[in-house]
């Protein structure tokens, strides 16, 4: 699989891991492992100057939107995990007075 290649399935193997994640602890594994410095997109990134001078342009371009869209996928699922977490203290809340 060539650099491209592996950069395009990024977004999907992040879905397949957000799809797993169960806490705040959990999500926050996952951002690093795809997005911390020494992350799989930062992995990618690194390997950028073994690319000729003008591929390097739209491989730099890829890597943008494959950042963007793994934050949008990772802030979604914050937002759904901080969602859950609220209607579980609501539900709480509920039973405790009735």
């Amino acid at each position: 699989m060539d650099l491209l290649e592996q950069l395009n399935a990024l977004p999907g193997q992040l879905e397949e891991r957000l799809a797993q994640t169960a806490t705040e602890a959990d999500l926050e594994a996952v951002r690093v492992d795809f997005l911390g410095r020494k992350g799989k997109l930062a992995e990618l990134m690194a390997q950028m100057r073994n690319l000729t001078p003008e591929q390097r342009p739209a491989f730099g371009q890829a890597a943008n939107a494959v950042k963007n869209s793994l934050i949008e996928l990772f802030e979604a699922r914050l937002a759904q995990q901080e969602q859950e977490h609220c209607h579980r203290i609501l539900e709480i809340f509920g039973a405790i007075t009735k």
